[in-house]
């Protein structure tokens, strides 16, 4: 892998706070695409404990991570009481009422049972820690759909290039947050193999700022890297915990590596 600047080979070192959250619905009722009814969230993923995958029931657990970089990470309890309020005036069509019931860093609850428990000390993704690693080949799930977009639409079928791409771009955000520096422009390239077994998902979510119903689509699926190293798999992993394309923030754009040989 090779960058524009050899100082960027790597992606960015970041400080960040995951935060593991659970809602528990009051009533039943069926949650839009978006994970969040508040603006600015930095969602990573999100996964749904109940029935089906896009139905909560009452007594049922809505699960999500909410990872903080920059200077949110100071900002923990803020964003407690601000996920407390958002239950409040409801998730999801029709805005039905759900509890805040968990928020956990790692193994350990930072919020229970209505109170603020802990305060969490932040971690630093610090990629240049997996210089030793062998080359090996890595799958990769496309947890949520990854949107990458060209002329303005999201593209249906993705390449090393176009991924690899949407990495470095992510990593120039997020980096940027991190030092309050965007003089830095990270590309990083694959020079390994690459296949994919994907599809793309029509998935859509109702805008109240636009006042209209706005398209989530992106490509969902596994993809191999063959001949991956250590700078590779670094990158693999920042797009595992910041997420990778567009509307990381609506949940998009998740990343997990299921395998390695």
């Amino acid at each position: 892998m090779t960058t524009e600047t050899s100082e960027l080979a790597w992606p960015p070192s970041v400080a960040y706070v995951a935060l593991d959250c659970a809602f528990r619905p009051i009533a039943s009722h069926l949650p839009s695409p978006s994970p969040a009814s508040w603006r600015g969230a930095l969602v990573r993923t999100m996964g749904v404990v109940g029935p089906s995958p896009f139905a909560l029931r009452a007594g049922g657990t809505w699960a999500f991570r909410l990872v903080l970089w920059g200077d949110q990470v100071e900002r923990v309890a803020e964003w407690i009481v601000g996920l407390e309020r958002a239950g409040r005036r409801g998730v999801g069509a029709g805005r039905p009422p759900a509890r805040l019931v968990r928020v956990r860093v790692v193994d350990r609850d930072v919020y229970r049972e209505g109170q603020i428990v802990g305060s969490p000390r932040a971690s630093v993704f610090a990629p240049s820690g997996h210089a030793r690693r062998a080359v090996s080949d890595v799958d990769v799930e496309l947890v949520s759909p990854l949107r990458i977009c060209r002329d303005g639409r999201p593209v249906r079928t993705i390449s090393a290039k176009s991924f690899f791409g949407a990495l470095g771009r992510r990593a120039t955000r997020v980096g940027g947050h991190q030092t309050s520096d965007s003089s830095k422009v990270f590309r990083p390239s694959f020079e390994g193999g690459w296949s994919a077994t994907t599809r793309f998902v029509d998935r859509m979510r109702y805008s109240s700022r636009q006042q209209r119903v706005v398209g989530l689509g992106g490509v969902v699926g596994v993809i191999r890297l063959a001949g991956c190293n250590a700078v590779d798999c670094a990158w693999l992993e920042f797009g595992e915990m910041f997420g990778v394309g567009k509307a990381t923030a609506m949940g998009c754009g998740s990343i997990e590596i299921v395998g390695r040989d």
